[in-house]
């Protein structure tokens, strides 16, 4: 009934206002210069990235297997210096850079 709709905008508004500490990955994208600089070739379709605002959901593109291709080419041509993979995506790929 309403008392119960009360209490879910309640628990709603506590879990917004909530701390959750980032995980592994994206501390070490945050350490390692961020998104725009760090290549990541992963299955996740978002991540965490730190904003003005604190730390907000981030979706990384379509779908994590078109989205590694570009990070793929990002890190072979040079425009991000840094690649962390993860075994969902580590399966045939190469990671030659051209520089």
């Amino acid at each position: 009934g309403p008392q119960d709709a009360t209490v879910l905008k309640g628990l709603r508004h506590e879990l917004k206002a909530a701390k959750f500490p980032a995980s592994l990955m994206d501390l070490l994208l945050e350490r390692l210069g961020g998104p725009s600089k760090v290549a990541e070739l992963s299955g996740r379709t978002r991540r965490l990235v730190s904003t003005t605002a604190g730390m907000q959901l981030q979706e990384r593109g379509d779908g994590a297997d078109s989205v590694n291709i570009v990070e793929q080419r990002a890190f072979q041509e040079g425009r991000k210096r840094v690649a962390i993979i993860t075994e969902a995506a580590s399966a045939g790929i190469s990671l030659h850079s051209e520089r």
